[in-house]
C-alpha cells in the first residue's frame, strides 16, 4: 500500500477546488453567476415538477435575452449561470433564488426543507 496516497489525493482535491474557485470568480468578473439548488433524489412526480418549474423560469429570461442562461444537473442536483446579456444577472439570481425557496418541499416531521440553495457552482 502507497502511503503517500492520501497526501497526494488531499492534494488533487485542493488543486481541483482552487480551479473552480478560480473559474467562478473569472466568470463573475465578467457577470456570470452560479445558483446551485441541492434536492436530492426526485422521487416524485412533485418533486420533478419543483425543478421543472425552476428551469421553465430561468429559460424564460433566454427568451429575452439569448445567451444568458446555461442549465446543469445530476442526480442530486440543479444549477444555473446566468450572466450577459442579461441586464441585471444579479436580479435575476435573487429572483429565481426565491423562487427555489418557494418551492422547496418541507419534511412533515421537522417543517424543514432537505433542500439546499446555495449561490455557487455545483
Amino acid at each position: 500500500m502507497n502511503e503517500n496516497k492520501p497526501a497526494a489525493v488531499d492534494g488533487l482535491v485542493t488543486q481541483l477546488h482552487a480551479r473552480t474557485l478560480a473559474a467562478e470568480a473569472e466568470e463573475a468578473a465578467n457577470g456570470f453567476l452560479w445558483l446551485t439548488v441541492w434536492h436530492g433524489d426526485l422521487e416524485s412526480d412533485d418533486d420533478m415538477q419543483r425543478v421543472q418549474a425552476l428551469s421553465d423560469a430561468a429559460w424564460s429570461w433566454a427568451d429575452r435575452w439569448p445567451g444568458c442562461v446555461c442549465t446543469q444537473g445530476g442526480n442530486d442536483y440543479w444549477a444555473v449561470r446566468i450572466g450577459p446579456p442579461a441586464p441585471d444577472p444579479a436580479d435575476l439570481l435573487a429572483d429565481l433564488e426565491t423562487l427555489a425557496a418557494e418551492l422547496a418541499p418541507t419534511s412533515p416531521a421537522t417543517g424543514r426543507t432537505w433542500w439546499r440553495i446555495h449561490r455557487g457552482r455545483p
